[in-house]
């Protein structure tokens, strides 16, 4: 993958840049390099704010969601979830599965904070 995301670097791909870096950043979490596994996510989120792909940058806010319900971080996973369905509304995708992925995650970490109070 790290060749991969050179080779679209060079090629100023930036729609597959984004796609590299979450494909790194799931990898990352695999191996249990959260932090690392945030940075990517958060270099993504950029490169495809930049190039104004709401495609690239609703995959990042589903991934970004799923990490930080399956680490614990229920309200900022509250947040980025609807962030990313208001983004979803936005670029017609709000029946999408992405759509449904996120609004999950919003329901199972509102449901998660609760509990712990």
């Amino acid at each position: 993958m790290t060749r991969a995301l050179e080779i679209a670097e060079a090629a100023g791909a930036d729609a597959l840049i984004a796609q590299v870096l979450l494909w790194l950043a799931g990898d990352a979490f695999f191996r249990g390099q959260i932090e690392e596994g945030f940075a990517l996510l958060h270099r993504g989120r950029a490169v495809a704010q930049a190039a104004g792909d709401s495609e690239a940058l609703l995959r990042v806010e589903v991934t970004e969601g799923d990490a930080l319900l399956c680490t614990g971080q229920f309200h900022s996973c509250v947040e980025v979830s609807l962030r990313g369905l208001e983004l979803a509304s936005r670029a017609g995708r709000g029946t999408s599965q992405d759509a449904a992925v996120l609004a999950g995650n919003a329901a199972m970490a509102l449901l998660a904070a609760s509990s712990r109070r």
